[in-house]
């Protein structure tokens, strides 16, 4: 889990379009287990619903860096 979360942290800087961006960790412990709570930018779409719109030939490039 630490690695992916060091990971995530280390994207953000690159502050590319295409990457939600993490804002917060928290870590504490819950029933002697490490409980983790991940932060992220809102996004207002689900990636479900927005890929049910894209056409099947794909996404055209001034879509894909918006």
């Amino acid at each position: 889990m630490i690695r992916e979360v060091a990971l995530l942290r280390k994207i953000g800087y690159f502050n590319h379009p295409n990457i939600v961006k993490l804002l917060d960790v928290s870590a504490g412990l819950k029933n002697r287990s490490l409980d983790l709570t991940l932060v992220f930018v809102y996004i207002d779409q689900e990636l479900s619903t927005f890929l049910t719109t894209v056409p099947s030939t794909g996404l055209s490039l001034d879509k894909m860096y918006v």
